[in-house]
């Protein structure tokens, strides 16, 4: 009696699987984007963001100018599709501006 062929998972996918029945998802994301923030939105952005952190779907960006927080506020979606090209996942739906 021949045996059945034992199924063969690329170990990312396996990562992934955890990760996510572990709901670690989000804290990898948000590391990830925190790490990178210079990269994806830009050297004079960072300059004036004190604080990213994700909560239920949604960055929250505490900014310390009045400025660059007006500019933000109409590159909302732009960041949102930069973020989520970047992590590789449609994850972030909402920016918030604080």
């Amino acid at each position: 009696m021949r045996k059945p062929k034992p199924k063969v998972f690329a170990i990312s996918d396996l990562i992934d699987k955890y990760f996510e029945a572990a709901h670690l998802k989000p804290r990898i994301y948000e590391a990830r984007i925190r790490e990178n923030w210079k990269e994806i939105v830009g050297e004079v952005v960072n300059k004036y963001t004190t604080e990213v952190y994700l909560n239920n779907q949604t960055l929250y960006l505490r900014l310390n100018s009045d400025v660059v927080k007006h500019e933000l506020n109409y590159k909302k979606s732009l960041i949102i599709g930069n973020i989520n090209t970047f992590i590789n996942d449609p994850y972030i739906k909402e920016v918030v501006l604080l």
